[in-house]
């Protein structure tokens, strides 16, 4: 997996989540998983823009939080 390091490229990244299909697989081997962790352990990106970015995608929070 690459890790780009430009900031717009992160951002284009946290654009790609699917929460619900994330939450299913996300323990799995071959699951949705995100790849943002090296972001928010280094402040790069918070978990409050994450959760913004996929809320205004329109997921509501009621579906994120059944998972």
């Amino acid at each position: 997996m690459n890790f780009p390091t430009k900031y717009i490229e992160i951002l284009e990244r946290i654009q790609e989540i699917d929460p619900v299909k994330y939450g299913q697989t996300r323990n799995y081997l071959n699951g949705a998983v995100t790849y943002l962790s090296p972001y928010i352990s280094r402040g790069v990106i918070s978990t409050k823009l994450v959760l913004d970015t996929v809320l205004a995608k329109g997921y509501p929070l009621e579906e994120i939080e059944r998972i």
